[in-house]
Formats: C-alpha cells, structure tokens, sequence
C-alpha cells in the first residue's frame, strides 16, 4: 500500500518508506526460518518428587548456527491448571547452547509428561513470526504429600498383650534360650554334646526369637457418596493419610503391607519397601465395582491373627460392618481411620455432626475396631491426638 501511494504521488519518502518495510519483513522471515531451523534442546529434570513439592527443569537449548531472541515455552503438567505453561526467554544462542531453569510445584501426584517444547522467532521488529515444537518429553512421577504423624497408637492402646511375643526354635539365631530332651527329628547338629555328656542323656539348643507385628494398610478406593470435586478431595485426603501412615511405620521399623481392591503388598521393612507402595499410591485412583469388598476379603485371606490392620475408608455399610466383624473376630487389631465424606461436601464439624454420622462412630466401635474420624479441615499430623 505504501508502495503504490508512493507510485501514484510520485512521493521518494513513501517509496523510500516501503522499500525499508518490506525489507525488513524479508529479514524478519529469513530470521525466523532460520532460528527455528536449527534449533536443538534437551531437559534435564528429577524422575521423583512429591506432591507440592518444588521441581527444578533445567533446558539445554543448542542451534547449529546463531540465533537470537527465541521465547521457550514449556508444559508442566503436574502443575496446577494456570501453571503448566513455563515461558522463557534466549536473547541469543549458539553452537555452545544455552542452560535455563525454571522451577514448578507438583500439584498434582501422579505419573506425568513434561513437555514438549515451544519455540518461538521473537524478531525485535514483530513483523514476521515462527513457531516449532520440540517433541521432547520428560517422565515424573509425583508421590502423594507425606506429613509427620504423631501418637501413632500403641500395641498395648489396641490390645492388651505384650508388643511382641516370644517363640523358641531349635538352632541357631538370635538369642539363646535354653535346653530342652531331644525329640525324633531333632538335627544332629543342634545337639549340645557337652551337656549331654555331662547329663547322660541328649539335649538340644533353643533359641527365642522376637516376632514384630507387621502393620497392614488397607486404602479405601470405592467410589463414595459425593461427587465432583467433593469425592476427589475427600480420595486424595485419603490417600495422604495412606502415605502418612506408611512412613510413620517405616520409620518405627515395621513390617508394613498394602492393601487396595484385590491387589496387596506382602509386609517388608526398610525405604526399598517405602517406596514400592509409594510407586503405588502414586497412581491409585477410584474404582467402582465394589473394590471395598475385595479389600476385605483380601484382608480376610492374607493377615495373621494379633497383625494390625490400618483401614482408611470413607465408605460405611452393613455389609462392610460384616467384613469388620469377621477380621476382628480373627483377631486382628483394627484402626480404622474414617474420612467423613459430609464434611467436603457440606459444613460438617465435630462440634455439629448429625445423627448418622454418630450412628456410624458406633457401629463402627462396636465391631472393636479403634475409631480415628477425620474432617476436612483436620490436620492429618493430629489424627491419632483427636480420635472421638
């Protein structure tokens, strides 16, 4: 247009004016295309964190020939919905490539993709733009947030019996625990010859051995009486509650198994176990079909008498009252730690709780299991202070 006003004038400055804009639209072009081009990256980032945890991205960004003011956008996917998109900026950039960082909490647990990457031509003059994506992705896996519990209850507050029990066996291991005649199939090598001899008759070695009671956790992952947003807070408390509860036995040196629909972690010890069901309850979701049932079930099948089993449910019914009953009735000692589901989606408190809630405190209490409730506002580290 300014060209053909400068044609139509006969004007040298509109002329002048037109030849330098549409150059510098050609040099606008030329250098988008040619940043973009030759353009490079690679993210380097941590494979784990936790939820709500702050994760440092670094970018390496690289271009086979110069090029300058590129904006850098990357997705962040584990991040809150309006903070996924992570923009940066490059001024300039060679061969030698250019290190950027930005950090980003993980909202959200879960397993993730961070990326791609977009690149944009940010000539000075904004005539002429060009885009590219870098299909470069990064896997992470956010754990779910982990508080400091406190007060976890006692073997003697569940059950009145001495923490551990003693059993003897014959060989060797652990501490000795005396003589006793030989019996038919007793080893030969478990013989002590020295007090045979002396008595005039075989004896054999025992031993004692201290047997720990392992913790089991069972996670409630059926779909409760909300919906929307008040059921997946109410689940996602739960499975921080879950985690909790799993560092604060690991920490005390307990064998500590998982139990959630029909699947189950057998009891181990030590951070490589921590960390199996943290694999697990990273990803967790809501199951229908019933998967409460095939917990307990599960539960039925695979826990020794006088084990303790941590229930973290926030779903209660006669027919889950059955089940209760049932384990209790193996001895089994019960925590059950309910999550009342009214109190995400209405103003529900301890100091307001209706009827059926404290209908269901008592059904739950009377099947013998201990009672832990918790509200939404609670703080998860308090739990076991609170109780009823």
């Amino acid at each position: 247009m300014v060209l053909a006003a400068g044609f139509n004038t006969r004007s040298n400055l509109l002329f002048f004016v037109g030849y330098l804009l549409g150059g510098i639209f050609i040099l606008s072009f030329i250098f988008a295309f040619r940043n973009m081009s030759r353009l490079h990256g690679k993210r380097n980032v941590e494979g784990i964190t936790f939820q709500n945890e702050t994760v440092t991205v670094e970018l390496e960004m690289t271009s086979d020939s110069n090029a300058s003011f590129i904006k850098i956008r990357d997705r962040f996917n584990p991040g809150s919905q309006d903070d996924q998109k992570k923009e940066l900026f490059i001024y300039n950039l060679n061969k030698f490539g250019m290190k950027i960082s930005y950090d980003a909490i993980a909202y959200r647990r879960g397993k993730f993709k961070i990326g791609p990457i977009e690149a944009e031509s940010e000539f000075p003059f904004l005539l002429f733009t060009r885009k590219r994506v870098l299909n470069i992705y990064s896997d992470i896996l956010v754990y779910p947030e982990i508080f400091d519990m406190k007060n976890f209850p006692l073997y003697e507050q569940i059950v009145t019996s001495s923490i551990n029990k003693i059993i003897t066996s014959v060989g060797g291991g652990n501490e000795f625990f005396g003589i006793r005649d030989y019996k038919s199939g007793d080893s030969m090598r478990t013989i002590d010859w020295k007090v045979s001899a002396r008595m005039n008759q075989l004896v054999v070695k025992e031993f004692e051995k201290q047997l720990g009671h392992s913790t089991y956790i069972l996670l409630d992952i059926a779909p409760g009486n909300n919906s929307g947003s008040s059921e997946l807070s109410s689940f996602e408390k739960s499975v921080n509650i879950a985690g909790s509860v799993l560092k604060n036995r690991i920490d005390g040196i307990d064998n500590v198994g998982f139990i959630w629909d029909d699947q189950f972690i057998l009891p181990e010890s030590g951070k490589e176990q921590l960390y199996h069901i943290l694999d697990k309850l990273a990803v967790v979701s809501i199951e229908k079909n019933d998967p409460l049932t095939k917990s307990y079930i599960n539960a039925a099948k695979i826990i020794d008498p006088e084990n303790i089993l941590v229930i973290i449910s926030r779903t209660i019914d006669e027919n889950y009252l059955k089940y209760l009953n049932l384990l209790a009735a193996k001895k089994i000692r019960i925590i059950f730690i309910y999550v009342i589901p009214e109190s995400f989606s209405k103003d529900i408190t301890r100091e307001n709780l209706t009827t059926d809630i404290k209908e269901r405190f008592t059904e739950i209490s009377l099947t013998g299991a201990k009672l832990y409730p918790y509200y939404r506002d609670d703080l998860i580290s308090e739990i076991f202070n609170q109780g009823l």
